[in-house]
């Protein structure tokens, strides 16, 4: 490789730090407050939410 091709391709990794005040690097802690008969609900983490489990439990 040329130097300019490594400069160049350093240039485009050194974008990266520009975006790292958006990494998620660490779970945070997340309380979520329901309703005892709400099923399927609460503190996400790093999961994704599939709105369509969320619903009411049986009595």
């Amino acid at each position: 490789m040329r130097r300019a091709d490594l400069a160049a391709e350093l240039r485009r990794l050194g974008d990266v730090w520009q975006e790292v005040h958006s990494l998620t690097l660490y779970q945070r802690p997340e309380l979520a407050a329901t309703k005892k008969d709400v099923a399927n609900f609460g503190a996400k983490g790093f999961a994704s939410v599939t709105y369509e489990n969320i619903g009411f439990a049986k009595s």
